[in-house]
């Protein structure tokens, strides 16, 4: 509610010529929030990745840097996070990890860590440095392994800052396949109301073999 209360002019205001009037007018103004996306730094569009073939989960450096956040959100509550194959060699030899330090996948069957991998319904926890947090849960149908994407859903303690966590702890696993992999990074903070909620970043997997020694 607006209420104006009082008009003054800047003319004079001797004898009758008064310049103030109090209109006592009342009005109802309505805002209506509008949703900014989440913003992901550090990652250059097409950031390169090298993993070697055959040598389990390697470290994604081109993730080192990541950066998260959201001007209007403290949290992704309701959101989730992506990782698609987009095009390049085969995807069904590529799995998605965790390093096990900073973040890892609890098993949803054992309460135990899974170790680097990821499966199906694990309870997503990170370490912000008190402690682990389960920040998310992993999807029924899509764990990033043997080429399917990777899907976490977010609750509520998944804070811009654990969300960075998470992106810079993920790993990879080729199994085989000399050969450049491309892959699209998909954020949505969960708070939909018809404007943008997704951030991206294209990334790249590229696959060399072993060092032979000579």
């Amino acid at each position: 509610m607006v209420t104006i209360t009082e008009l003054v002019d800047s003319g004079s205001n001797t004898g009758s010529n008064a310049n103030t009037a109090a209109p006592a007018l009342a009005s109802t103004v309505t805002l209506t929030p509008v949703n900014d996306p989440p913003v992901i730094g550090g990652i250059p569009a097409g950031e390169n990745n090298d993993v070697v073939a055959g040598a389990g989960f390697q470290n994604l450096d081109g993730f080192d840097d990541a950066t998260v956040t959201n001007p209007d959100s403290g949290d992704y509550s309701g959101g989730s996070l992506r990782i698609a194959y987009t095009g390049g060699g085969n995807a069904f030899d590529v799995s998605f990890g965790l390093d096990g330090t900073t973040a890892q996948a609890i098993d949803p069957f054992t309460g135990f860590p899974v170790g680097n991998g990821i499966v199906i319904n694990a309870a997503i926890e990170v370490n912000d440095g008190g402690g682990f947090v389960e920040i998310g849960t992993v999807s029924a149908t899509e764990a990033g392994q043997g080429g399917n994407d990777l899907v976490i859903t977010f609750n509520a303690a998944s804070t811009n800052a654990r969300v960075q966590i998470l992106l810079r702890a993920l790993t990879a696993d080729v199994s085989s396949g000399l050969t450049t992999r491309d892959y699209l990074l998909t954020l949505n903070d969960g708070d939909a109301d018809g404007a943008p909620d997704d951030a991206t970043a294209s990334f790249t997997i590229d696959v060399t073999g072993t060092p032979t020694r000579r």
